[in-house]
């Protein structure tokens, strides 16, 4: 049969010499089910190889050019503390986004508080990382275990 012939499901397949499909029925045999991705697999990581070998490219980042930027002088005062002057004085004329600039950068940023409801016996444990402030490292003070959980221990 050729492409564009038509046939009519009671007509014999000339290539089945009358023989009915092996299936049984009008419908042809069904093909074994494939990964719709296995055209990707010669793309794919592979095992033991990096999949940056080059690694990071050479050059200076725009942070440390603007470390290095900040540490010269302009008028005869480090940039880095005209730049601190004048997010101060932005606070103090009312600009709220400012504001919040500095106290979250004198009194550390105010960590998000999330509600969790939990289903059955599951236990979750917090372990933030400790803020560390010049030198000193600040002691986080850690919530009260539930009652019943203390009287386990």
């Amino acid at each position: 049969m050729k492409l564009g012939d038509v046939r009519m499901n009671d007509e014999p397949d000339p290539q089945r010499n009358g023989a009915p499909p092996p299936n049984g029925g009008d419908t042809p045999p069904a093909t074994p089910k494939r990964d719709p991705a296995e055209h990707l697999a010669p793309h794919r990581f592979q095992k033991g190889k990096s999949g940056n070998p080059a690694g990071r490219p050479k050059g200076r980042s725009v942070t440390a050019v603007l470390r290095s930027l900040v540490e010269q002088q302009h008028n005869g005062k480090a940039i880095v503390e005209l730049l601190a002057e004048r997010i101060l004085k932005e606070a103090l004329s009312g600009k709220f986004t400012f504001a919040k600039e500095v106290i979250d950068r004198l009194d550390g940023k105010v960590p998000d508080k999330a509600l969790v409801e939990t289903k059955g016996e599951q236990k979750i444990f917090f372990c933030p990382a400790p803020r560390v402030m010049g030198e000193k490292v600040v002691k986080r003070i850690e919530p009260p275990l539930p009652e019943d959980d203390q009287a386990e221990g």
